[in-house]
């Protein structure tokens, strides 16, 4: 975590107001001023059902999020690229209904 923030630290500096690097818990982070939010979820429990219904709710229309790995259930028409496991997906695309 530690080097990740010196790098983007780092990449603001030479291009300064151009984005903004938050880490916070999933939970309890806003994300309702978000452009971009990267999920590193895992398999086997309700991780990414619950992830979608929060990035559902709170994410504005213009918003992308980038998944490693993980399908988003119920995205499948908000996906744009799928990049040897690196998913983007477009909120512009429509709102569709998460998994239960």
């Amino acid at each position: 975590v530690l080097w990740s923030r010196l790098r983007g630290w780092r990449s603001f500096r030479r291009a300064p107001g151009f984005g903004e690097v938050r880490w916070a818990n999933a939970w309890s982070a806003d994300l309702k001023d978000v452009d971009v939010v990267t999920v590193y979820g895992r398999p086997g429990d309700s991780f990414m059902q619950l992830a979608a219904k929060k990035m559902d709710e709170e994410l504005p229309p213009h918003a992308a999020v980038v998944s490693h790995f993980f399908d988003v259930p119920g995205w499948e028409r908000r996906l744009v690229q799928d990049v040897e496991g690196l998913k983007l997906y477009d909120f512009r695309r429509g709102r569709d209904k998460p998994s239960e």
